[in-house]
């Protein structure tokens, strides 16, 4: 039997009489999945908390797409057209604001 394999079964032995045994629960090791699985659930609480606290803050670009919606609904076809911001978000804002909506239900969706 080579060396380290003794080594090891002395190792185990005294680690049972002390009431250990082999495959006794540790710790994780740094860098392992249930670190990775517990950060994650740390940031979930955090970013669920962050977005019901500023729920209702408008950025910059939400404002210019909701007033490029309006001009889609009510009809200045040549302020509705933009080289800067997309069409898409902007349609889908006026269907909201066109079918009755507000503001806040159409930047929400």
């Amino acid at each position: 039997m080579p060396a380290g394999m003794a080594d090891r079964k002395r190792q185990r032995k005294e680690g049972q009489r002390r009431g250990l045994s082999s495959k006794a629960k540790r710790f994780p090791k740094p860098g392992s999945w249930q670190h990775l699985v517990g950060l994650a659930l740390v940031f979930g609480v955090l970013g669920i908390g962050m977005s019901i606290r500023h729920a209702e803050d408008w950025n910059t670009d939400a404002i210019a797409y909701l007033r490029l919606a309006h001009y889609w609904v009510e009809g200045p076809w040549r302020l509705a057209v933009s080289g800067y911001w997309g069409p898409l978000l902007c349609w889908i804002f006026a269907g909201v604001l066109g079918s009755g909506g507000s503001p806040f239900l159409a930047v929400r969706v």
